[in-house]
């Protein structure tokens, strides 16, 4: 990652007044998540190690998100350390204890306000070259603003990532009409190329949904799914129009346009933790992944 623009006062701010949500490449952290605890310093290689066993990102200490539901993971305002208490010296020294350490990890302390005491450690984490283990022995990967457990395929496809192909997709939402009674979300879809290989790719996924589910404005029908024994069950298929190089990140929104709808009767009829889509991503020369996505992740009623 490149050291420019500089990491100033006004820039977090930016973060801030522009609303930049958190997503897999972007944390925010409040100022309690750095102390001098055994369990604190295990979350900070947690959350670090998950950052770079993906796309590598940037995690922000000293900026709290908002507690409003509707407003989940956006920034609220900065929450400045006190420099005496945390270092960036103290900060390198938890990082280090990764294994394998993290080569390139960069801290940047950021000067807030008048007070020399008064700062904001912004991380920017690259992604890694293979797998980083946490302190419990666990490996993690960060997904959109989620941090799961490595599966062992994933693990061996993370160390051989300067070998094999490595395609991600994420899923998030923007809202697009929103009342006290409905809310009209478009569902944003990424696709990310970790590995060194020039790739095209497949995105096959199901949207459990009892209501209306639109697909570039048409309005995709409902199939059965005879293993869940379900019928609101609207399938999705993406194809690559064109390859995606190394690096890569391609946002999907931009050619397709997904909406679903969400009412006061659908949302109290999904628990938090309901998987509401289930996703298989092709790529050449890759094992198939798959993932579920949460209700939680893709409303703010």
């Amino acid at each position: 990652m490149s050291e420019n623009p500089v990491w100033d006062e006004s820039r977090i701010q930016s973060f801030i007044t522009e609303g930049n949500e958190e997503n897999t490449r972007l944390e925010y952290k409040r100022p309690e998540s750095l102390q001098k605890t055994d369990s604190k310093k295990k979350e900070i290689r947690k959350d670090i190690s998950a950052m770079a066993n993906a796309a590598g990102g940037i995690i922000i200490y000293g900026v709290s998100e908002f507690s409003d539901p509707t407003k989940k993971h956006l920034p609220e305002k900065i929450m400045p350390i006190k420099r005496s208490e945390i270092s960036r010296e103290w900060l390198d020294q938890v990082i280090s204890h990764i294994k394998p350490t993290i080569k390139d990890c960069k801290i940047h302390p950021v000067d807030i306000g008048d007070d020399p005491e008064d700062v904001v450690y912004v991380v920017e984490v690259p992604q890694g070259i293979t797998a980083h283990q946490a302190d419990d022995c666990k490996y993690y990967r960060r997904r959109n603003t989620t941090t799961d457990t490595l599966d062992h395929y994933e693990i061996v496809d993370i160390m051989n990532r300067n070998i094999h192909a490595d395609v991600e997709v994420e899923f998030s939402y923007k809202p697009a009409v929103t009342s006290a009674e409905v809310h009209v979300y478009d569902l944003s879809i990424q696709i990310h190329n970790l590995g060194p290989l020039v790739e095209h790719y497949q995105l096959d996924f199901t949207f459990r949904f009892l209501d209306d589910f639109s697909f570039n404005n048409l309005n995709v029908g409902s199939e059965y799914d005879p293993k869940l024994g379900e019928v609101h069950i609207k399938r999705v298929i993406i194809n690559s129009d064109n390859v995606l190089f190394p690096n890569q990140i391609v946002d999907l929104s931009n050619d397709y346009r997904i909406r679903y709808k969400v009412k006061n009767n659908i949302y109290w009829a999904y628990e938090a933790n309901s998987p509401i889509i289930s996703w298989t991503i092709y790529a050449d020369q890759m094992q198939p992944k798959k993932g579920i996505v949460e209700f939680q992740e893709l409303n703010c009623f």
